[in-house]
This record gives structure tokens, C-alpha cells and sequence, in this order.
């Protein structure tokens, strides 16, 4: 009997820059004002990865350095989604049976590392054409507020009070 596939999201903030008219100097800018082109750098970021079969199917997941995570995981793909009026980078992951502590805290170590270096990195090397200018978008940052976390944490379910007037 076939494993259920799962899915998981895990989320970061995003680094947006672009480079001044002379070249030399690069600013960064507040992704928000970007949640428009979520769609265009959705499809940037899918254009990045190979054209291999392997990857084309199973995203990042071809490079996972776990064989163990490897194969309870069937793909890993990076893309950027709006949430809150804001833009995150996000990977989406989908994966057979069920994930543990240890296998979640080695799946955050495979995506930090897919988004610092690997991937992330050539992709932040890259710019991504939105409206008339040409921006550097990067899934990391070494700055103390960075993270990458499953949905459940960056976004938790908020409590609903109901309040009944008299009847």
C-alpha cells in the first residue's frame, strides 16, 4: 500500500535590492511594494531551476544531501507568495508519510542550505525584471530577524471570539 503524500510549507523573509545607475552602490527595498510581480518572479524562479528532468519534477529535492530525508521527500520547490500584504519567499515541500522532529529539523538545515547557498545563491545573482526595473531578490540574509519556518509558525491560526449579544 502507497504512502499518502503530504504538504509542507516553510517560509522566510525575502531580500529585495537593486543596483544604483553607477554600478557600484546596491539598495535594498521593502519586498511589499513587490506583491504585485508575485506571479512574474514565481515564474523567474521556475525558469531558474534546470531543465533536467529530475529537478524539473522534483525540484530541489535532486540536490537533498540526506539520503535518508531524500527519499521520503518527492519534491522541494522555492517561489515567493503574499501573505499579510506582504511577500515571503516559501518552499514548498511534499513528502511521503509523516516527518519526525529529527527528519523536520534536517529538512530546515537541506532548505537553509538551499536558500544561503546552491540555488538561492545563483538565483540571488540573477535579476528579475519587474515593471521597469531589474531587482536582486535573495532567500537569505544573515540579518538576527532572518528565519525559515514551517507555516505553522510564521503563521498561526488566530483565535476567533464570537461574542452573542442578548437574545
Amino acid at each position: 500500500m502507497a504512502e499518502k503524500m503530504s504538504e509542507l510549507k516553510f517560509y522566510c523573509p525575502l531580500t529585495f535590492s537593486f543596483d544604483s545607475r553607477d554600478g557600484v552602490h546596491s539598495y535594498e527595498v521593502d519586498p511589499a511594494s513587490y506583491t504585485r510581480y508575485a506571479r512574474t518572479i514565481n515564474e523567474a524562479i521556475r525558469e531558474s531551476l534546470s531543465d533536467d528532468d529530475d529537478e524539473y519534477e522534483h525540484g530541489l529535492n535532486a540536490y537533498t544531501s540526506s539520503e535518508h530525508l531524500a527519499k521520503k521527500l518527492y519534491s522541494i520547490f522555492p517561489g515567493v507568495e503574499k501573505r499579510d500584504d506582504d511577500l515571503y519567499g516559501v518552499f514548498t515541500i511534499k513528502y511521503y508519510g509523516e516527518l519526525d522532529e529529527s527528519e523536520l529539523a534536517d529538512l530546515t538545515k537541506e532548505l537553509i542550505c538551499h536558500a544561503a547557498d546552491g540555488w538561492g545563491e545563483g538565483f540571488g545573482q540573477h535579476p528579475v525584471t519587474l515593471g521597469k526595473e531589474k531587482i536582486y531578490i535573495s532567500f537569505w540574509n544573515s540579518d538576527d530577524g532572518y528565519f525559515l519556518k514551517p507555516e505553522s509558525e510564521v503563521f498561526p491560526e488566530q483565535d476567533i471570539n464570537f461574542n452573542i449579544g442578548g437574545i
